[in-house]
């Protein structure tokens, strides 16, 4: 992505949601959490125009539960 990405996810009930950034070294360098969100389809634009080219990680927590875990890569 180049700077901007879409993380989607859908969520099976209505509960609050966490997503955490992190960078390659594992240090998070954000968050964004949502809470009371309706079942269904949902997404998040993360802007990393202050961030260098590299790896990132993102994980999403549903009721601070591990929901989702994935790389994405960033080019600019």
């Amino acid at each position: 992505f180049n700077p901007i990405t879409t993380i989607k996810y859908d969520l099976p009930t209505k509960g609050g949601i966490t997503i955490q950034i992190f960078n390659l070294n594992g240090q998070e360098i954000d968050q964004f959490s949502g809470k009371d969100l309706n079942p269904g389809r949902h997404s998040f634009s993360w802007d990393a125009s202050d961030y260098s080219s590299g790896i990132y990680f993102y994980k999403i927590f549903f009721n601070n539960i591990l929901y989702v875990n994935k790389r994405m890569v960033y080019i600019k």
